[in-house]
């Protein structure tokens, strides 16, 4: 099933800053119109200030500075991690419809926010959980902080979804056209800071945020090491490779009848030399391979040309593709 074409545009709010990919999509194929990065030092993360007018004068420039590449375009909304709430929840029931009607009295059971407080997200699992009722993943947004955001794009762009960014990421790897088990992982490896999330099909079960990213990779290990370069043996000790693997082992032992097949490597500090062969020497004992998705998408046109390392654009690039691979 294909959208309607037209230019789509992925736009990542990270972190660091805003990420935009701009693609020109005909049908099955696409190709890259232009990219940008435009960095900011700091905007506020606690949840009280996420909302404040420093903030919106942060983003809002944000929008500005990558507005000849956003307006006239439809856009797909990645936000951080950290503006979403992650649960998986048993429930009796196996119809969403349902699941999503009873959640309207039982949402404060599981969020420290109430039902109409929130955007929210639902996937039925084909897990079972201790009591056997069916494991559902739920995600959700604050509404204030959406509209919020939604307010600062710029007058002219049709934003056809809000999503977490594993959402954008999955849809990345479906069109790099990789093998995907149904169970499997994904590490976003930026700079400063790393999200990890185990994936079952469509629906995540572990999401998580470490505070190490490429740059403290290097250094801790160099300086751990007393090496030049850091090298496959010093990054397998390493913290983030250690949370890695103990967090997957978790996941199995947890989650019955889940088998984690594949640790996806994404993001700018998964370029890091010798980080794929510390994951892969690390997680044999798991039978989970280890892969860095190309950047050679199914139906590219062409998709040279991104700014900095390759791997920071999955999300956006992610984003942007709902306009061929709208799930």
């Amino acid at each position: 099933m294909f959208l309607f074409g037209g230019k789509w545009v992925g736009l990542e709010l990270a972190s660091t800053g805003l990420r935009v990919v701009k693609l020109q999509v005909s049908g099955k194929r696409f190709r890259l119109v232009g990219a940008r990065f435009v960095p900011f030092e700091s905007v506020e993360s606690s949840p009280s200030e996420a909302t404040s007018p420093r903030r919106a004068a942060t983003l809002g420039e944000l929008f500005e500075r990558a507005r000849d590449l956003i307006v006239g375009s439809r856009a797909v909304l990645s936000l951080s991690k950290r503006d979403f709430l992650h649960r998986v929840v048993e429930f009796p029931l196996s119809d969403p419809n349902e699941i999503r009607e009873s959640m309207r009295w039982e949402f404060s059971r599981h969020f420290p926010l109430s039902y109409e407080e929130v955007y929210f997200d639902l996937h039925v699992t084909s897990l079972k959980g201790e009591s056997g009722n069916n494991l559902v993943s739920i995600v959700c947004a604050r509404r204030a902080l959406v509209e919020f955001v939604l307010e600062l794009v710029p007058r002219g762009t049709k934003v056809v979804a809000v999503e977490p960014p594993f959402c954008s990421l999955i849809r990345f790897l479906e069109a790099a056209g990789v093998e995907m088990p149904s169970g499997f992982a994904i590490l976003d490896v930026g700079n400063s800071l790393s999200g990890f999330y185990v994936c079952l099909e469509d629906a995540v079960l572990i999401s998580r945020t470490f505070s190490w990213g490429g740059t403290q990779l290097a250094s801790q290990v160099a300086s751990h090491e007393g090496q030049a370069e850091v090298g496959p043996e010093g990054l397998a000790s390493s913290s983030l490779v250690s949370e890695v693997v103990n967090t997957i082992r978790f996941v199995e032992i947890n989650f019955r009848g889940l088998k984690v097949d594949r640790l996806f490597l994404v993001g700018g500090g998964s370029e890091l030399p010798g980080l794929h062969d510390a994951f892969s020497s690390r997680l044999s004992e798991l039978n989970c391979k280890v892969e860095i998705p190309s950047l050679k998408l199914d139906g590219a046109e062409g998709i040279k040309g991104l700014p900095h390392s390759p791997g920071s654009w999955c999300a956006p690039l992610g984003a942007a593709l709902r306009g061929v691979f709208p799930s």
